[in-house]
């Protein structure tokens, strides 16, 4: 898992690095991160699902709707996708959901 993180925040830092903002994880399968800008996360995640790429925005994760600029990107299960097409992927959905 460390290895895959490790790559993981390599390919972040190099597709999504302007866009995201993450802390690099100390232990787990995922990389929480917070969009740079507004986004309408609930979009991004809509239109990546319409893809196969799951991504869970991080008001999912909070009763009182907080978090809607994060998401969680799991590193652990493997990608029907290359990761670099998945980023690229994720990099369009962002920069579309952008509020006005």
């Amino acid at each position: 898992l460390e290895q895959r993180m490790l790559a993981m925040t390599l390919l972040i830092d190099q597709h999504l690095g302007r866009l995201l903002h993450y802390e690099t994880p100390k232990g787990g399968a995922v990389i929480w991160a917070q969009s740079a800008c507004c986004v309408d996360m609930r979009q991004v995640f809509d239109q990546l699902l319409q893809e196969r790429i799951v991504i869970a925005p991080g008001e999912l994760f909070s009763l009182q709707g907080l978090h809607r600029q994060n998401l969680r990107i799991s590193y652990a299960i493997g990608e029907h996708l290359p990761i670099e097409t998945t980023l690229a992927t994720l990099r369009r959905a962002l920069s579309e959901a952008r509020c006005a």
